[in-house]
């Protein structure tokens, strides 16, 4: 009898933790408690690299043009990709816009350094944060001729249920890939995958 109550807890436990992983990989949560968010909202002042205004001119773009996406899911190893045609691009990319690190709790709180990457045409501006208990602990943006081709971002995030570590790439004008591992208490790690193309109709 324990035997089987050990088993039925264990697939409650991973059953959790995999709607805590689709939750925070489809941007229903944020890694931030109401409260937090509301302390922490993005500040119209930008002091670092304005992320969301860059995901706001995908999702304005891929709105007014009808954009369809291809969308690819891993969890733990088990792969499934599908054609969507119809996108909320706002809340598809909310994830992305949501590690924008301009917020007035966060100001002097990272360190900037500009990369000689020794390529024409290219540089790279790196963002670390001076405290761990910032979710979003670095970015790097690339930029080629002077267009932003790739936002590079390590997010953690911690509660008293889990904890989460996200790797984003986001590629503007083209789509975005959200890595993550998640752990919970007394359950194994989950490891998922989000990859998403924008596709022109």
């Amino acid at each position: 009898m324990k035997m089987k109550s050990s088993k039925t807890g264990n697939r409650l436990g991973q059953y959790l933790l995999l709607v805590i992983s689709v939750m925070l990989l489809s941007g229903w949560m944020t890694g931030c408690t109401p409260s937090e968010t509301v302390k922490e909202e993005i500040s119209r002042e930008k002091f670092y690299f304005d992320l969301e205004r860059v995901v706001k001119q995908d999702i304005d773009t891929n709105t007014t043009n009808h954009l369809s996406e291809n969308k690819t899911v891993i969890i733990n190893g088990r792969k499934e990709t599908k054609k969507i045609d119809t996108v909320d691009w706002k809340l598809e990319l909310q994830p992305i816009a949501d590690a924008d690190i301009n917020r007035a709790a966060w100001k002097g709180k990272f360190l900037a350094d500009t990369l000689d990457v020794g390529v024409a045409g290219r540089k790279t501006i790196q963002y670390r944060a001076l405290s761990a208990d910032i979710p979003v602990q670095s970015m790097r943006v690339d930029f080629e001729d002077n267009q932003v081709y790739r936002v590079s971002i390590l997010k953690k995030i911690n509660s008293m249920l889990f904890t989460s570590i996200q790797y984003m790439d986001y590629y503007p004008r083209k789509g975005f890939i959200i890595r993550s591992e998640q752990k919970a208490f007394i359950i194994n790690s989950l490891q998922t995958e989000i990859a998403v193309d924008f596709v022109k109709k």
